[in-house]
């Protein structure tokens, strides 16, 4: 731990703390956007957000970032997934059937760099299921394969994509999946499960779906997962490097 003496200028910041590191992920991106589904003081039961979620099996129709830009809202009557403590200290838990959420007033920043973080548990019936994205010729989003295994997929049709090795499915696991110009990289934890050259580029101007992939402004007609989610980071506009996803899955633990 760096600390300063009495009296003496501070000029290390490369030791981020925490909530400051998430925070200062957000200020030097274009776009971004954190949920935590811990923070009761941000979610509501309902898509206006007039009430509060309060207690465990709540429905979840609205949650707002902690940081930066952005609210996830699901606004189909039938479709929301649920607030549940335990496990603490608190997570959003979709069916798997229809429960999705919708990120609104965030967007990705295109071929620069973007990058989506999220703290989950996969269920046993995640397999072959998106986590988070959208889709289409440009599209960006990470899942599960039908092994289990992490997957990210991005850029022209979907042409560029990284498969994990290891079936997650029942464990609590941070997945990162983040871009460049160039390569895109996919990291299980701190880490990285492998890279792939980025062929063409992320659309810009579009914000994900939480839960399962959109398909354009419209809901996904299928693969919703049944994954709990913890927390989600989206920094439109900026890649993360192998020591900030390091330092992301710490401040997570």
């Amino acid at each position: 731990m760096f600390i300063a003496k009495l009296g003496e200028a501070v000029t290390d910041t490369s030791i981020p703390q925490a909530m400051g590191f998430i925070e200062s992920l957000i200020a030097d991106a274009a776009d971004g956007a954190y949920l935590d589904f811990s923070d009761l003081t941000r979610m509501w039961q309902d898509s206006a957000g007039t009430a509060s979620v309060v207690a465990d099996a709540n429905p979840v129709g609205k949650i707002s970032s902690r940081y930066g830009s952005g609210s996830a809202i699901q606004i189909t009557a039938g479709q929301f997934g649920l607030y549940k403590n335990p496990p603490a200290p608190g997570i959003w838990r979709g069916d798997g059937s229809n429960d999705w959420m919708d990120v609104q007033g965030f967007s990705f920043g295109g071929g620069v760099g973007n990058t989506m973080s999220m703290k989950i548990t996969p269920n046993a019936a995640s397999a072959g299921r998106s986590f988070m994205g959208f889709s289409g010729a440009n599209r960006f989003s990470i899942g599960l394969s039908a092994s289990g295994f992490l997957l990210t997929s991005a850029g022209s049709g979907g042409a560029s994509s990284v498969t994990g090795t290891v079936d997650v499915r029942s464990q609590t696991v941070v997945v990162t999946a983040t871009h460049d110009e160039d390569t895109i990289y996919l990291y299980r934890n701190a880490t990285l499960v492998g890279a792939a050259a980025l062929a063409g580029s992320v659309a810009t101007g579009v914000g994900p779906g939480l839960g399962a992939v959109k398909a354009g402004a419209a809901p996904p007609s299928g693969g919703w997962t049944g994954c709990d989610i913890y927390k989600a980071l989206m920094l439109g506009g900026r890649s993360m490097t192998a020591d900030e996803v390091a330092e992301l899955v710490d401040a997570w633990a």
